[in-house]
């Protein structure tokens, strides 16, 4: 929901893209297509840090190759999973949007969350800089006009975590760095009767 104040605001109306993006996520077949992506690529993350993993979460003894079969590593690593499913779900949310108002939704996505008021980041979405970021790579593809330092009129706090936290929560923001620019083909290819913005031309 947004505040109450703001239901008039016609700003407000190309963040309706936003919330169909997850009807589309959930009951389209994105999410049955794309959440084996995601879990290959944190498993590989894991593997590629295994000696940093074992050693902060006192795993020594363990190899690698137990990942996926041991019930201990994968509830550690199946909290990485989630937040990147959940992160990913958002920014494929963000270029339906983008899909459907075009640069109108970069206006209304800065309206409603830059600049920042002190909040703290919520892990299971990006940093709002790096969603941003995502979009204008978006944007540029679609050949949308550049809006000047687009991704800096956005800034949070990061959330204070355990060490531990810390590095399931940079897995999961590298695997979505990493698979991000894959949900391009996606939009594309799911969404269905919404058309896409009008360019004007």
């Amino acid at each position: 929901g947004v505040p109450a104040s703001e239901s008039q605001n016609p700003l407000i109306l190309p963040l309706a893209g936003h919330e169909l993006g997850h009807v589309v996520w959930r009951r389209k077949g994105v999410k049955k297509e794309f959440d084996p992506v995601i879990r290959s690529r944190i498993l590989q993350l894991y593997k590629d840090r295994w000696r940093e993993f074992a050693t902060r979460f006192n795993v020594a003894s363990l190899t690698a190759d137990r990942l996926e079969s041991d019930l201990f590593l994968s509830r550690i690593w199946g909290q990485s999973y989630r937040i990147a499913q959940r992160q990913l779900e958002e920014v494929f949310c963000d270029f339906v949007g983008l899909y459907v108002f075009g640069q109108s939704f970069l206006h209304s996505f800065r309206y409603l969350l830059a600049p920042s008021l002190g909040q703290y980041r919520v892990i299971n979405y990006p940093r709002l800089r790096d969603r941003a970021r995502y979009l204008v790579t978006l944007a540029k593809k679609y050949g949308l006009a550049e809006i000047p330092d687009y991704p800096n009129s956005f800034s949070e706090q990061e959330p204070t975590l355990s060490p531990n936290d810390v590095f399931i929560l940079k897995v999961a923001d590298d695997a979505t760095e990493q698979l991000f620019s894959l949900l391009f083909d996606l939009v594309e290819k799911y969404h269905g009767k919404a058309e896409k913005f009008d360019t004007g031309t």
